[in-house]
């Protein structure tokens, strides 16, 4: 009799112990998931904030070269017509 309570025990524990290494690895499992999840989110939000702020120097770059370019067109009317402005006069001076 002492044996057979001995021998279920025995199997008992052994039981209880691969249900405890199963819920370990579970958890550990887990947890692996969970720090990949957050790392991929990490990166993301990285990549997201890069993106962002690459498109800001884009678009200041941008307006940069459009104030550029139309200040040198508005240069080049001044000098357009002032030099319109002097032929008239000079012309004018014989009639």
């Amino acid at each position: 009799m002492k044996i057979i309570i001995i021998i279920i025990i025995i199997i008992l524990l052994i039981v209880l112990i691969v249900i405890i290494i199963i819920i370990i690895v579970i958890v550990v499992v887990v947890i692996i998931i969970i720090i990949i999840i957050i790392i991929i989110i990490i990166i993301i939000i990285i990549i997201i904030i890069f993106i962002i702020i690459i498109m800001k120097i884009i678009i200041i770059i941008i307006i940069i070269i459009v104030v550029v370019v139309v200040l040198f067109i508005i240069i080049i009317i001044i000098i357009i017509m002032i030099i319109i402005i002097t032929m008239v006069t000079s012309c004018g001076d014989w009639s």
